[in-house]
């Protein structure tokens, strides 16, 4: 992480950032990436991202996105300690393949595993305590021992 005083806003210092594909393979992405954005939204219970990658090794071919794909982004800036965020694949978007060089470019959409882990388990269940125990409860079974 570089010390100091953050000079402009897009100074942010990428660390890492990998993909886990479901065949074992593991592509380091940060040589490819063009854009990184994450996005938290308040209206959402989750977290999404989106890499936009210019790539000439034909990660896709090695890698591909059959949606069991993690990617993990780790970032710093002068003024903010290390982040480190695992991101679920759920879709690659506006591909774009050059004939002539034979590179693509095309975006990887993510989302957090916090989206995916709320389609799957519904929580049906009473609880008589205050509502800080409950979230704490429901928190402590349903999210971290999942």
């Amino acid at each position: 992480m570089q010390e100091g005083n953050l000079k402009r806003t897009s100074e942010v210092y990428i660390d890492e950032v990998k993909l886990y594909s479901g065949n074992g393979f593991v592509a380091d992405l940060s040589i490819l990436a063009e854009e990184i954005s994450i996005f938290e939204d308040i209206f959402q219970n989750f977290m999404s991202a989106t890499i936009t990658l210019i790539d000439g090794h034909s990660i896709l071919t090695h890698a591909p996105i059959i949606g069991q794909e993690l990617v993990m982004i780790s970032f710093s800036t002068p003024t903010f300690p290390r982040v480190k965020r695992l991101f679920a694949v759920y879709s690659v978007s506006h591909r774009v393949i050059d004939k002539g060089s034979g590179r693509q470019t095309y975006k990887i959409n993510l989302i957090s595993p916090e989206a995916l882990l709320n389609h799957k388990v519904k929580i049906s269940k009473a609880y008589n305590e205050t509502y800080a125990e409950t979230v704490k409860k429901i928190f402590t079974v349903w999210v971290i021992f999942r």
